[in-house]
């Protein structure tokens, strides 16, 4: 065989190995094969680093999947992929920097340490990840990472899963730079249980992101959620929990920049929701800025042990509004609990605090609209069958509204027309409370609870 000859068969059998994937050990692999994932019974495993191709389906139906420890699914910045399982375990890492990943599974999926592994999620550069979960969703690795930088808004995380969803670890769709905006992290399941940090931050005159948390059961939220933002004319972001069930002992922050605008916290549950007094809620904003709006709407009791902060300061700066009520529950504020809407020296106006209406209200708590010189702060109490506020303490602007309690009145003929002249059917109890200036009692049709 002429050297010419041999030359020419070595490339051709180079050329060969190549499409076929079999380069030399540790490189990576350019791939849209389902068989980088090695069968064994009814599990498969993929090991070593592989660059999957653009817009590749990777499908393993019928299979347990693991990324293993030290493998990577990684792909050229802003490409995509699509990974199909029974269920899905990732110990090593998925990647698609300013790209995107969805995964679907019809059993669990999970992102887990082992070994001190790197049990990763990259989507880094605002890139995206959507998971579709047939069973139950733990996030308890070390990176997932949605987050920007040089000035690159936060990217998308969404997971609904059909089963329950436990996060222990930081989930970060925060931008980064200048003007970048806070991304969003969606998590919908039977319930949610969080102890890590959810994070969509806006920086540098960006606006904050946004958290939404759905689930037909319960949620425990005892980590954080930031979804602030900073610099000037810059908007906080939102949370919304719209859950069976919440309870919380975390922070929550939603709070704008200077001159810019606290982000709303909406809290929606068809059960119970209690805040301990570890808890807190601040969405506030600074230099004139305005104050957010909170409202808890509760179908059981609501119980609010920890603070919320709807304040704004500076000139011109407007409080924000705190609405608290439940629909066939009571509601208590608790003694530790101090619920501000006020602004500071120099504000255009305070906000208000209502709340009620519920079945038994009961205030050990503090609420505080009342700004000497500035006005507009409101505090209003709605009750159907009881308000205990002997040991409240409620601050609020001497005019136009101050502190209004609002009592059932007495309608005699059950004609759901309140006769007159007006009158409580049921008296607050006030006294030994603390009240600036003093209460005004309206009655007003609010049917009893059972």
């Amino acid at each position: 065989m002429s050297r010419i000859s041999r030359i020419v068969r070595s490339v051709s059998l180079c050329a060969a190995l190549a499409a076929a994937g079999a380069l030399l050990p540790g490189a990576a692999r350019a791939a849209c094969s389902n068989a980088i994932c090695v069968v064994s019974g009814t599990s498969c495993t993929v090991s070593g680093t592989h660059t999957i191709d653009h817009l590749c389906t990777l499908d393993w139906s019928g299979y347990d999947a693991t990324i293993a420890k030290g493998a990577k699914l990684t792909t050229a910045t802003g490409n995509a992929y699509s990974i199909s399982a029974g269920s899905l375990t990732v110990l090593g890492t998925l990647q698609a920097v300013e790209g995107s990943i969805d995964v679907t599974t019809t059993g669990d999926f999970a992102v887990q340490v082992s070994s001190n592994s790197a049990a990763a999620v990259d989507i880094k550069q605002g890139g995206s990840f959507d998971a579709t979960v047939g069973g139950n969703a733990t996030l308890a690795g070390k990176v997932f990472d949605a987050s920007g930088t040089g000035g690159v808004d936060g990217g998308s995380i969404a997971i609904d899963a059909d089963g329950s969803i436990t996060v222990s670890q930081t989930v970060d769709a925060s931008g980064g730079g200048e003007w970048a905006y806070g991304g969003s992290i969606d998590l919908t399941g039977a319930s949610i249980t969080t102890t890590g940090l959810l994070k969509a931050i806006g920086t540098q005159d960006g606006d904050g992101g946004e958290v939404n948390l759905t689930a037909t059961g319960a949620c425990n939220v005892n980590g954080a959620i930031n979804v602030s933002s900073s610099g000037e004319w810059a908007w906080g972001g939102a949370i919304t929990v719209d859950c069976g069930s919440l309870s919380t002992s975390s922070a929550w922050d939603t709070s704008g920049g200077t001159e810019g605008v606290g982000g709303d916290i909406d809290v929606t549950t068809s059960g119970a929701a209690t805040s301990t007094s570890s808890s807190s809620w601040t969405c506030t904003a600074g230099g004139g800025g305005d104050g957010c709006w909170v409202t808890v709407s509760g179908g059981g009791d609501v119980t609010i042990g920890g603070d919320i902060n709807a304040s704004a300061t500076g000139t011109d700066a407007s409080g924000g509004a705190i609405t608290i009520g439940s629909s066939a529950g009571d509601v208590t504020v608790g003694a530790t609990s101090l619920l501000q809407a006020d602004v500071g020296s120099g504000g255009w106006t305070n906000g208000t605090i209502d709340i009620g209406p519920a079945c038994n209200v009961e205030i050990d708590g503090v609420l505080d609209t009342r700004t000497s010189g500035v006005g507009g702060g409101n505090n209003s109490v709605s009750y159907r069958n009881s308000f205990d506020g002997t040991a409240a303490t409620l601050r609020a602007d001497d005019s136009p509204d101050g502190n209004t309690i609002h009592c059932p009145c007495v309608d005699a003929n059950a004609d759901l027309v309140c006769d007159t002249p007006l009158a409580c059917a049921v008296a607050p109890s006030t006294s030994g409370g603390t009240y600036q200036p003093a209460p005004t009692l309206a009655p007003m049709l609010l049917t009893a609870c059972p």
